[in-house]
């Protein structure tokens, strides 16, 4: 996948490219935190996709997009606690589909992605990357409204600063 990013009046617009299927690329745009639009692109036959993607992205580089580097994004942590007796199995079913909703809600805004969980002593800890943290959490906050499986949780967000946690809703440091 490449990213990259442009900012414009104020708003930071985003671009990105990336291969399925192996003769299929996607290409996604708009502004961070704002659901961006999606286009398909067969490669020819003779084409080889990271090619394309690679001549794409230097167009962008003409209209002033830059690549946006992993060491750039901010690292969120997204929490909220389960009951110790639930069934582990439902327990990590629910912490896989929240960061399918994640993944999706973060990548459809042009935002980031969701990296992984963790689950430990009934608490389930989600570690994302983002490019705009004010935005990822009203994104991450709409996006799990929809789903019925963790309907009434509470979340909390922590931001990693110098391998610390530092918790969003409150300000203050966080044990890990």
């Amino acid at each position: 996948m490449i990213r990259m990013t442009k900012a414009v009046n104020g708003q930071l617009l985003f671009w990105e490219v990336w291969q399925e299927f192996n003769k299929q690329v996607f290409i996604q745009k708009g502004t961070v935190g704002s659901t961006g639009e999606k286009e398909e692109m067969r490669v020819k036959l003779f084409q080889r996709a990271e090619k394309v993607m690679k001549d794409l992205a230097d167009e962008k580089i003409l209209q002033g997009y830059e690549y946006h580097k992993e060491q750039d994004l901010f690292e969120l942590i997204v929490r909220y606690e389960y009951e110790e007796n639930q069934e582990w199995e439902e327990t990590l079913e629910v912490k896989d589909e929240v960061e399918h909703i994640l993944n999706e809600g973060l990548g459809n805004t042009g935002n980031g992605a969701c990296f992984e969980g963790s689950l430990e002593a009934g608490r389930v800890s989600i570690v994302n990357y983002v490019v705009d943290v004010e935005k990822a959490t009203t994104t991450i906050n709409e996006e799990l409204k929809k789903t019925a499986s963790i309907e009434g949780v509470e979340l909390s967000f922590f931001l990693v600063e110098d391998g610390e946690y530092i918790s969003l809703d409150r300000g203050e440091r966080a044990e890990k």
